[in-house]
């Protein structure tokens, strides 16, 4: 299921730093022979504003199916693209589920819970990464956004095809070991902002 979210950050206004735009002034009517030579003479501003921008895409379900008894934990992860033309950017992962608590992110299956991390690494650039779910050894609390990262993908709105950020869930081994079997579930919201 892909999944798409934008967020639009407002930029400056691009003109010539620091001038002051003139109000535009209408040619005068002119006759005889000055129409034939110096003419009519007017002037118009011209103002262009460039926005910045932000985006996440390439957003797809992550399926983890895991029989039995785990040795190691257990890990999944989706390539994404993000993009963004401001300097910095934050990313904020929102956790849906009904058993999610403030450091404790849930996989639910009715009122059976399995804590999860989710972990935010750049695959490209300086390979910033962030964690949420501090229970199962994520930095984040649910719903918290990252510090300032730097954006290392300012020309390229769908990463020309590629990706350069993974989304990982990771459950700890003894967590999914004693949870009982089922289907566990969640849909997180992420958000990119520029700054």
């Amino acid at each position: 299921m892909k999944k798409l979210l934008k967020s639009l950050v407002v930029a400056g206004l691009v003109a010539s730093a620091g001038s002051v735009m003139a109000a535009t002034v209408d040619g005068s009517l002119v006759t005889g022979t000055t129409a034939t030579s110096t003419g009519s003479q007017g002037s118009f501003d011209i103002n262009v504003t460039k926005e910045d921008s932000v985006q996440i895409s390439g957003l797809n379900s992550i399926v983890i199916t895991q029989a039995g008894v785990a040795t190691v934990p257990v890990t999944a992860s989706d390539s994404v693209c993000y993009y963004a033309t401001t300097n910095n950017y934050t990313v904020r992962m929102d956790s849906s589920s009904p058993l999610t608590e403030a450091g404790d992110i849930r996989l639910a299956s009715g009122t059976n819970p399995m804590s999860y991390m989710l972990t935010w690494t750049e695959t490209t650039g300086d390979a910033q990464t962030a964690s949420w779910g501090a229970a199962a050894g994520g930095s984040l609390n649910d719903n918290v956004a990252t510090a300032s990262l730097t954006s290392d993908n300012k020309t390229s709105a769908n990463c020309g095809g590629a990706s350069n950020a993974t989304i990982a869930v990771t459950i700890p081994t003894a967590v999914f070991n004693a949870a009982p079997t089922g289907l566990y579930t969640d849909t997180v919201n992420i958000t990119i902002v520029g700054i």
